[in-house]
């Protein structure tokens, strides 16, 4: 029998297509498992967030909640620090979250804390989703998630992610094109096109396809 995993390209790491998934879940509002070691929690993106979704969240988070904010918005807060950090959510009140995440002229209303590994992940997450940079970290345990359908992904791949998908660069198209730069004497600007390889059938003449010239900008090394 043939390995199922042959049916996923081969050639991919399974690591790399856990965080895909999550951040499609992410992207859609819908909430996903982080997973470090024996640590478990479920993030959602602020910006998924509603009543419903609040009140489901409430009944695992038991008090434990927290929002994970960068540093930038924590400082617009009024906190004095550099880094990153979460501030507690004893009940996840819907509107207190979306006040200390997007309102201009919120402030404070508790101290913020260290990042986790968990919550250092989930704040990954959601910047490789392109998302708002605020995010629900709800701790929670094995068995009270058991038999869901949440998308899991480990907090080391994520961590890896974005460095893996340099090392992951590969060609997946050619175009019969090849390009042309001209500068101008003492000048820091010059003019490319790209000519197209593509001849007239009827004709040896040169290329069917020039775009115009266009200025590159250069800055002096």
């Amino acid at each position: 029998m043939s390995d199922i995993k042959s049916l996923l390209r081969p050639d991919r790491d399974f690591a790399s297509i856990a965080v895909e998934r999550a951040i499609s879940e992410i992207r859609s509002g819908r909430p996903v498992l982080i997973r470090a070691g024996r640590s478990l929690a479920i993030a959602v993106g602020v910006e998924g967030l509603d009543d419903g979704a609040a009140y489901l969240l409430e009944s695992l988070a038991r008090g434990r909640a927290r929002l994970a904010l960068t540093a930038p918005r924590l400082k617009k807060l009024g906190f004095d620090r550099s880094g990153p950090g979460v501030i507690a959510l004893p009940l996840i009140d819907v509107k207190r979250i979306q006040t200390l995440a997007m309102d201009i002229g919120a402030r404070y209303d508790a101290p913020a804390a260290h990042l986790s590994k968990l919550d250092k992940a989930a704040m990954e997450l959601v910047r490789l989703s392109l998302v708002a940079p605020a995010v629900i970290v709800v701790p929670v345990a094995a068995k009270s998630i058991a038999g869901t359908m949440l998308a899991t992904v480990d907090a080391s791949a994520i961590e890896t992610y974005r460095a893996h998908q340099v090392t992951e660069l590969s060609i997946v198209s050619r175009a019969p094109c090849r390009w042309k730069v001209r500068r101008r004497p003492n000048s820091l600007s010059s003019a490319a096109a790209r000519v197209c390889a593509t001849r007239s059938p009827s004709s040896s003449a040169g290329p069917i396809c020039r775009s115009r010239w266009r200025c590159v900008c250069t800055r002096p090394v």
